[in-house]
């Protein structure tokens, strides 16, 4: 079906509109209305150019991965190539030229893209085949995979001096079991809580108050939180426990032992409302002394729903065949991790 996984199968006119193609259940592919262009497992030109369209779900940053060859098995090298390029709304965006020619000549040369765009939602990217002069022996293979690429937060590679920065907040937990915003130190380049505790880019320091280093998620989704707190201090103390909340829920807990200086790690797959917060938290023990402690979680999304079944990436094999199905027959299955 159009829009399935955000895909959309189109024919562009001579007249530069873009039309929605038809499904023919008979054949088992998308066809345009000069009864030659149509998608399949391959692209193929006719009068009117072949267009396949990702719809942008929301705003952020995509990477736009593709491989572009004639096919393999289908042609036969007495064709005069095809042209292609990208666009995102009605603006190039690949190649450099105002086309980027792929010749059938048995050579099978394969023309690759990597780009990064930011897009807004409802953003289209264009992935466009023209016949060249004529259409014979034009069946392209285009593997693409787009992926927003703000699905991976690392603790240390998003600390900031301000609060919400990458979506990474600086708290404390106080005995009444609340949770208070954390200052900044510009002396320090951390920031410092009202009993003596302490968030660094990478560390965090208990008090009488917990150390909480907070995730708030930008969009709903499967994550999977991983992670290795250890002591940078092993000279004394009574160790440490360590606290991952969602919201206000323990998921996960452990005691860190005063001169553990291997580590204690963490993988906790968990789904995710959008506002939703993970917490990371040091609590002091009895007392906080040698109670600095390593801990730099990365929180990457395995998927990212919602109600509308949108995903953090999206290839060529989520194309659907009519009634919601995939595409079987391409070459090339990319995945994302």
């Amino acid at each position: 079906m159009q829009g399935y996984h955000n895909w959309y199968y189109e024919e562009q006119l001579p007249n530069g509109n873009y039309n929605p193609m038809t499904w023919n259940s008979s054949t088992r592919r998308w066809e345009g209305s000069d009864g030659i262009a149509h998608i399949e497992s391959h692209l193929f030109p006719g009068n009117n150019n072949v267009v396949f369209t990702w719809e942008a779900p929301h705003s952020g940053t995509v990477n736009i991965h593709g491989s572009a060859v004639m096919h393999y098995f289908l042609a036969s090298g007495t064709g005069d190539g095809v042209n292609i390029k990208i666009l995102k709304n009605s603006t190039k965006i690949w190649p450099d030229s105002d086309w980027q020619f792929i010749a059938d000549d048995y050579s099978f040369i394969t023309h690759t893209q990597d780009i990064y765009i930011p897009v807004d939602a409802g953003d289209n990217i264009r992935f466009i085949v023209n016949k060249n002069i004529n259409s014979d022996d034009d069946y392209l293979w285009w593997i693409t995979c787009i992926s927003y690429i703000d699905c991976y937060h690392q603790a240390s590679a998003g600390f900031g001096n301000t609060q919400g920065h990458n979506n990474w907040y600086y708290d404390e937990k106080r005995l009444d079991s609340n949770f208070y915003p954390m200052t900044w130190s510009g002396a320090e380049s951390l920031w410092v809580g009202a009993s003596g505790n302490k968030i660094a880019s990478n560390w965090q320091l208990p008090g009488a108050y917990d150390s909480v280093r907070t995730w708030k998620a930008p969009y709903s989704g499967v994550v999977a939180v991983s992670g290795n707190a250890y002591k940078l201090e092993t000279g004394g103390g009574d160790g440490v426990k360590l606290y991952i909340y969602k919201n206000n829920t323990s998921i996960w807990n452990q005691n860190l032992a005063y001169n553990n200086s291997t580590g204690i790690g963490h993988q906790v797959t968990i789904p995710v409302n959008a506002g939703d917060n993970l917490r990371f938290i040091v609590n002091q023990n009895a007392n906080n002394s040698y109670d600095k402690t390593a801990w730099d979680p990365v929180i990457s999304y395995y998927s990212m729903r919602d109600t509308s079944g949108f995903k953090s990436y999206w290839n060529y094999s989520d194309m659907s065949l009519g009634g919601g199905g995939m595409l079987q027959s391409t070459p090339i299955i990319l995945t994302w991790s």
